[in-house]
């Protein structure tokens, strides 16, 4: 079986196996080699696909309607993002006081534990989609089934991190976890609440790496169908992200839960079409704002930074990009370059600007970064709701 493969298109949903499959939105021509945060040859932009999503009018569930290969998307992928200090404390946690235990890691974030964890604590296994060449702990993401079939030991801790909406066969990943997981084994996720991005109107979670973008709801009907059960839900960073446990044992469903639920439920087509509306809305007041002669700097050199690049049609006003982690240190947009460079390394002149936040979760920290260099006169744009607009 290749968990690669592509999802077919087909006319129910994938998840609570209902007729209820709507459209929801578009990206013609995104470019989709960008998963390597712009890191890609100039011949490569060039590699565009339209990014069509559609959305379940019962579980919630917003869908890409022709997903990629995970082999083409993650071919040669080099930007591995680290685990979140919460998963790994949530982790060490778990391991305090235990046996040593089998533990599967499941994505492609890097630095899960400390190696010290390896030999005493745990016997690990990592099923990565970036993974060229196996050996004894990082294994191919197609591997998964034959090696957890094969395994004599269950499973007691199975971590997937920013990654279970990056999987097109959805269904037979969690079948096949299920199956391998002890009976009292738990499994961790922690992933972006896609319910809250459309509410926010923010593209910027939006490209080909995605595949899903889970309700709480739609997450209980996929794991329930393969005998796992919620066992604990915490909404986090502002409600962008949830930490949920699922585990074998069939848990009553208490009031934090039932009220995440309720308001899902009440989620109609008018939440999915206003998205639309506001999108549409923030491109005409943006693109009248960008026809000010003032110098455009954009903030965040990320994958979701090329949807909303790609999106608002931003590239011919681009002066530069500002990134203070940055992979490579120019990209291309078509025939164009632009370079990418750090905010300490920056000479801003003393013309009118604005500041184009392409990564509006971090927001905060980034308005923190760029308030010194702000002069009079200057705009701050955050790409959330109907834009955030901050002047100087």
């Amino acid at each position: 079986m290749n968990l690669s493969t592509l999802i077919k298109d087909e006319n129910s949903c994938q998840i609570c196996k209902k007729k209820n499959l709507n459209f929801f939105f578009k990206i013609p021509r995104l470019p989709y080699k960008t998963v390597n945060n712009f890191s890609f040859k100039k011949k490569d932009y060039k590699s565009k696909k339209a990014l069509n999503t559609r959305y379940c009018d019962y579980c919630k569930v917003v869908a890409l309607k022709e997903p990629l290969n995970l082999n083409l998307l993650y071919k040669n992928f080099k930007n591995q993002a680290q685990h979140s200090n919460f998963i790994k404390l949530v982790v060490k946690k778990r391991l305090h006081g235990s046996k040593k235990i089998n533990l599967v890691n499941i994505g492609k974030s890097i630095e899960l534990l400390d190696k010290k964890y390896h030999k005493k604590k745990v016997n690990y296994l990592k099923f990565d989609p970036t993974v060229n060449k196996e050996d004894k702990v990082n294994k191919k993401l197609n591997s998964l089934s034959k090696i957890l079939k094969n395994k004599k030991n269950k499973i007691d801790l199975i971590v997937i991190e920013n990654f279970i909406s990056n999987i097109s066969n959805i269904n037979e990943i969690v079948k096949i976890i299920s199956r391998s997981l002890n009976e009292k084994g738990k499994i961790l996720i922690y992933n972006q609440y896609g319910i809250l991005s459309i509410k926010n109107a923010d593209i910027s979670r939006f490209y080909h790496e995605h595949i899903f973008y889970f309700s709480i709801k739609s997450l209980l009907i996929l794991f329930k169908k393969n005998n796992l059960y919620l066992n604990k839900i915490k909404l986090i960073q502002n409600g962008n992200f949830f930490y949920a446990v699922f585990g074998k044992k069939q848990n009553y469903i208490n009031r934090n839960l039932r009220k995440i639920i309720e308001n899902e439920n009440h989620l109609n087509k008018y939440f999915f079409f206003n998205f639309r509306k506001i999108l549409k809305k923030n491109y005409i007041k943006l693109h009248n704002i960008l026809s000010q002669k003032k110098i455009i700097y954009v903030y965040g050199c990320s994958v979701g930074a090329m949807t909303l690049i790609t999106f608002y049609n931003l590239k011919n006003f681009i002066f530069k990009i500002i990134d203070d982690n940055p992979v490579t240190n120019k990209i291309f947009l078509q025939k164009k370059t632009i370079y990418v460079s750090k905010i300490k390394d920056i000479e801003f002149s003393n013309n009118k600007k604005i500041i184009l936040n392409l990564i509006p979760r971090h927001c905060n920290k980034v308005l923190l970064k760029v308030k010194k260099f702000m002069k009079k006169g200057d705009l701050f744009i955050n790409f959330i709701n109907d834009l955030e607009i901050k002047k100087f």
